[in-house]
């Protein structure tokens, strides 16, 4: 009784009323419905789509990372129409991680790994370098926010996979 506590604490979120909390709150009570129930929580996402706002509808796509399983591809690939380029581009990623998801065709990765040149250095023991090449129009100052914006969003597994490396020599 002595303790204050916040209408929206997430411990207090239910199918009834995790609607209702901030984004930040959404997101992590689909991420624990994912683990307890992925089709449950896929069902609540489903249910609540098309009155989200783009913000919103990232965070509750990035929710359905966890548990993602070949239940989640039918509305996956719903998403290819979506109305903001974000969500959409997150769920050809998604799409990309399931089996039997579609090509994995992302144009983010493909310009990424257009721009980056593979070679190798040294004598007698030999590792890969990677260049990144930059955009004619990109200047040095303006080139950290550019590589951020182009490459930012791509996981280093993904990034390693195209570019035909283990992880471990990318890092």
């Amino acid at each position: 009784a002595e303790e204050k506590r916040g209408y929206f604490e997430p411990d207090a979120l239910d199918d009834g009323n995790w609607t209702l909390a901030t984004p930040a709150l959404k997101q992590g009570y689909i991420e624990r419905r994912r683990r307890e129930d992925a089709a449950a929580g896929r069902a609540l996402v489903e249910a609540v789509w098309t009155t989200e706002n783009a913000d919103n509808r990232v965070r509750l796509l990035t929710a359905l990372r966890e548990g993602l399983a070949a239940g989640d591809l039918a509305f996956l690939q719903g998403l290819d129409k979506d109305r903001a380029p974000r969500v959409r581009d997150l769920a050809q990623r998604l799409l990309a991680r399931l089996p039997g998801g579609g090509s994995g065709d992302r144009p983010a990765l493909r310009a990424a790994v257009e721009r980056i040149r593979k070679g190798q250095t040294g004598f007698f023991r030999k590792q890969t370098t990677l260049i990144l090449e930059l955009p004619v129009t990109v200047k040095p100052p303006a080139a950290r926010v550019w590589i951020t914006e182009a490459v930012g969003e791509l996981g280093l597994d993904e990034l390693a996979g195209a570019l035909d490396l283990p992880v471990s020599d990318m890092v």
